[in-house]
C-alpha cells in the first residue's frame, strides 16, 4: 500500500502547479524551446540526449533536456548536453526541487517531450504542471488526455529509437 502522506502531497502539489493551458498538436515552426525528459536509468540515455540535441539544433531550438534518474545509486558519469535530475533534486514526495542549486523543467516551453514510463512521478508531474502548447509522450494516464501524440513502446524500444519515431511525426506535421 503506498503512503497516505505522499498520495497527499501529490495531490496538493498537484492542484496547486497544474497546468490549465489548452494543448493541441502544433507544428515546430511555432515553438521555440523545447523541454525533453529522458530516462537516466536507461543505458541509451546520452545517446538519445545527443541525438534531440541535433535534432533540434538543426531547427534552431533552445532545447533543454533533463535526465531523471531517481535511483538510489547515483550515476558514474553525466550526461553530456542535458542537466540531471537525481535523487537529491528531488522532494520526498517526488516532484522536483524548484531552487537555484538544482535544475527543473520550469514549465515554459512550447513543445514537451516525456520519454519516460508512467511510474516515474518526477517526470509525470512535469508533464502536467507543463504550459507547453505540444506534449508528446509514451504513455496516457487519468481521463483526461495528457499527451496531444502518443507513441507506442510495447516492443520495448530504447529511447533512441521512440526519439526517432517521434522526429518522423514532428517532421510530417505541417
Amino acid at each position: 500500500m503506498r503512503n497516505p502522506f505522499v498520495i497527499l502531497a501529490r495531490a496538493l502539489s498537484l492542484a496547486r502547479h497544474r497546468s490549465k493551458i489548452e494543448h493541441a498538436i502544433c507544428p515546430l515552426s511555432k515553438c521555440s524551446k523545447v523541454t525533453v525528459l529522458i530516462d537516466g536509468t536507461d543505458s541509451s540515455a546520452q545517446a538519445c540526449a545527443d541525438e534531440a540535441n541535433a535534432f533540434f539544433g538543426k531547427r534552431k531550438l533552445a532545447c533543454q533536456i533533463f535526465v531523471i534518474n531517481p535511483s538510489k545509486e547515483a550515476p558514474k558519469e553525466q550526461v553530456k548536453g542535458a542537466q540531471m535530475i537525481l535523487r537529491k533534486n528531488i522532494k520526498w514526495y517526488g516532484r522536483a526541487k524548484r531552487s537555484k542549486k538544482y535544475p527543473y523543467p520550469d514549465g515554459k516551453e512550447d513543445l514537451l517531450i516525456n520519454l519516460l514510463p508512467e511510474d516515474n512521478y518526477t517526470a509525470h508531474y512535469a508533464s502536467l504542471c507543463s504550459m507547453a502548447k505540444f506534449k508528446v509522450g509514451i504513455y496516457q494516464s487519468g481521463r483526461k488526455p495528457l499527451f496531444d501524440l502518443l507513441i507506442s513502446n510495447t516492443d520495448n524500444f530504447s529511447q533512441v529509437q521512440i526519439f526517432a519515431q517521434i522526429e518522423a511525426v514532428l517532421n510530417s506535421i505541417v
